[in-house]
This record gives C-alpha cells, sequence and structure tokens, in this order.
C-alpha cells in the first residue's frame, strides 16, 4: 500500500516505509534530521527504545504497522507522536 501514501510512489514499493520516508523528507527540507530504523518496537527491544531514546527526540513521526506498537511508542514520555504514516 506504500504507493497510496503521500510520502511514498510506486518505486518506493518494496522499499523500508522508514527509510523512504526519510529520504522523502530530506528531499523536502534538507534541513530535517531524520533516522529510518527498522527495529521492532516492542517489549523485547525495551533496552534500545528505553526512556532515555524517546525524551531524546524533539518530536517522533512512526511508521508502525500494528497498534501494539504505537501504543508502545512514546506511551510513557511526554514526546510527541506527530504522525502516523
Amino acid at each position: 500500500n506504500l504507493n497510496r501514501q503521500f510520502l511514498f510512489r510506486k518505486q518506493h514499493v518494496n522499499s523500508y516505509k522508514a527509510a523512504v520516508a526519510c529520504q522523502q523528507a530530506s528531499n523536502m527540507n534538507p534541513n530535517m534530521h531524520t533516522t529510518a530504523l527498522q527495529q521492532m518496537v516492542a517489549p523485547a527491544t525495551e533496552g534500545l527504545f528505553d526512556r532515555a531514546f524517546w525524551e531524546d527526540k524533539d518530536m517522533v513521526v512512526n511508521a508502525l504497522d500494528n497498534i501494539q506498537a504505537r501504543l508502545h511508542a512514546c506511551a510513557a514520555v511526554s514526546t510527541p507522536d506527530a504522525a502516523r504514516i
């Protein structure tokens, strides 16, 4: 379904959503700092996605595909979750 979303084009099908979104955002605003992560957001990755990880961000834009991951991301901290792509 990538080709139905505003950041994605037909050539992005079979590409990682996060990587394409970062590239497209950088194309729109070269001053924006983005990082694409492919790791699962879940209790099993809390060592990576700990409180310090989330609090260090000004804003989070995620490409999470399931409600459990969305609820887990940013739930315990005040980091704005600007959009879900």
